[in-house]
């Protein structure tokens, strides 16, 4: 994924940050301008880290998914209307690692919740863009930008466990 986000940049945006030196970083704040090892590190990373805090494959394929969409893997990717950043668009700043930890665990606290409220798959990402509240168009996302991948992303992780 490339970033399509296409507004003004906003004051708090840290789309037009210079990009720190390290390791797995970006190749500039877009979503989905990074290298391929990035990406694979940032792909692998998730799926271990998920299965370390106990998501079923299918809510580690959502991760996955979300994080394609959000960032396209991009640990230095910013959003142009907020201050949220990396893989998951939160406000936790350039470590991938850390980065990865919030959104398998903002997974993992969404997947609760949708199946506490009775709530399909489909919720994961809607509660990751609206929140609780569920009152902006993070259930249309999800159907549209996320949930189609998540069937693809199975098989990555069948792939990557050597299945």
């Amino acid at each position: 994924k490339r970033g399509t986000e296409n507004v003004e940049v906003a004051s708090q945006s840290y789309f037009n940050s210079d990009i720190l030196d390290r390791k797995y970083g970006g190749n500039s704040r877009e979503a989905g301008d990074v290298s391929l090892e990035v990406q694979q590190r940032v792909i692998k990373s998730i799926i271990n880290e998920g299965a370390r805090v106990g998501l079923s494959d299918k809510e580690i394929a959502i991760a996955l998914a979300t994080a394609r969409h959000e960032s396209g893997f991009n640990p230095d990717a910013s959003a142009k209307s907020s201050s949220a950043t990396g893989i998951g668009q939160f406000i936790n700043r350039w470590d991938m690692d850390t980065q990865v930890d919030a959104l398998v665990n903002h997974v993992y606290d969404n997947a609760q919740l949708a199946r506490k409220k009775g709530y399909g798959d489909e919720y994961i990402y809607a509660l990751h863009h609206d929140g609780p509240a569920l009152d902006r168009t993070g259930l249309s996302k999800s159907k549209e930008l996320v949930m189609p991948y998540v069937s693809g992303y199975l098989k990555l992780i069948k792939e990557f466990r050597g299945n």
